[in-house]
């Protein structure tokens, strides 16, 4: 699986896994920023912390690099 469909599922997962009141909070304001901290990336919208992943995501060094640097604040 490519890591663009594999973070793709994740971050869906995450999403479902919310409770009613941070999906409403989420799609009232709505809008994901990726958070560089060492070796994991955590996935913020609407002031919620909904999705983590550690650097072991990516199957490759590369990978992350570029992803970071991409997507990263």
């Amino acid at each position: 699986m490519t890591a663009s469909r594999k973070l793709y599922d994740h971050l869906g997962a995450a999403l479902d896994n919310l409770t009613p009141e941070e999906r409403e909070q989420i799609r009232l304001d709505p809008g994901t920023t990726a958070h560089h901290d060492g070796d994991r990336i955590e996935f913020r919208a609407a002031g919620l912390t909904y999705a983590t992943i550690e650097r072991s995501f990516f199957e490759a060094e590369d990978e992350w690099l570029e992803f970071v640097d991409a997507h990263c604040e």
